[in-house]
């Protein structure tokens, strides 16, 4: 937003951009760009709070060609064998 409250159309394309850019770097796992990392890492990321528990991953799929967010799936390890 600007000062004045109003959506910028141009910074928000930039940063966009910027995240989309990102996720690039994410390794590739067959058809997917994915990032795998705790569920409270990356809610963090986006201002959120959550307890950090073992065995709790986010898993976060993303398109290879566009870098668009697919599909995101929270994966609970069960206990230890």
């Amino acid at each position: 937003m600007g000062p004045d409250g109003d959506v910028d159309p141009a910074a928000t394309a930039a940063r966009r951009e910027e995240i989309r850019a990102g996720r690039r770097d994410w390794a590739r796992e067959g058809d997917y760009l994915v990032r795998r990392s705790t569920a409270a890492t990356s809610l963090s990321e986006r201002d959120q709070w959550c307890q950090h528990r073992d065995g709790v991953e986010l898993v976060e799929y993303a398109d290879p060609d566009t870098a668009a967010i697919l599909r995101t799936e929270i994966v609970v390890a069960g206990p230890p064998q």
